[in-house]
């Protein structure tokens, strides 16, 4: 630990617990996006006027500051991103990925029909952007939405967020809390929906595994099915 730190502790304290991880993490997460809607009007007249181009410049500076938070609390907590689970990737976690994302289709998928016999769930799309890309702006809009939302988000709930409330409750109450927050930070009460159950099972490999990247993998998996669905069978 630096001398600074080590004079003033409060800087660097060792572990972060349930409150600061629910408080800073979301934090985190909105703060860009107060960032990027602050500077829009500014940046936009500087960016071609093409919409899905300004869109993947936003979106990408917006996941670019999430990252750079998270960065900034592992710092602040002398810790690492290999403590949030960024270690070494094994060729295991890929079918360990593709096991879970065929539970997850399950789960939600039943928990989806449940909820509509018992609740009327609306089945509105999400909106996403990114309208009739052509090839171009289709693999930015792939870059965006299958590459780099996984890493910002699995970085920020399932690592810091997830981590945080697991040093101090039980794995139940921990991916329960998580996904409650991930699903409520996607808006649509079906998105909601969905994402509270993939959270859970991002948060059973974060458990099993000590690692990110099978729920990376999930991730990525998941938005690359609705990426295709999407913009190359146009199914809202």
């Amino acid at each position: 630990m630096s001398k600074e730190h080590s004079s003033r502790p409060w800087l660097a304290p060792k572990q972060w617990g349930a409150v600061l991880a629910v408080v800073l993490g979301f934090l985190a997460y909105k703060v860009p996006e107060w960032i990027v809607t602050g500077l829009a009007p500014a940046l936009l007249p500087l960016l071609p006027t093409n919409e899905n181009v300004r869109l993947f410049a936003l979106h990408g500076l917006f996941e670019a500051l999430a990252i750079g938070a998270v960065f900034m609390l592992v710092v602040w907590f002398n810790s690492s991103f290999k403590e949030l689970g960024l270690n070494r990737f094994k060729l295991e976690f890929i079918y360990k990925a593709i096991l879970a994302w065929s539970a997850y289709f399950v789960i939600t998928a039943s928990v989806m029909y449940v909820m509509q016999q018992v609740m009327h769930v609306p089945d509105d799309p999400q909106n996403i952007g990114y309208s009739n890309p052509n090839a171009l702006e289709m693999a930015l809009a792939f870059l965006a939405l299958v590459i780099v939302v996984p890493i910002a988000e699995e970085l920020l709930f399932r690592g810091f967020i997830f981590k945080g409330i697991r040093s101090q409750y039980s794995f139940v109450v921990s991916a329960l809390a998580v996904s409650v927050l991930f699903g409520v930070a996607h808006g649509q009460l079906n998105v909601g929906i969905d994402t509270f159950c993939l959270s859970l099972v991002l948060c059973y490999l974060v458990e099993k595994t000590n690692s990110l990247w099978p729920g990376i993998l999930v991730h990525a998996l998941k938005n690359a099915v609705a990426f295709v669905l999407i913009f190359i069978y146009n199914v809202r």
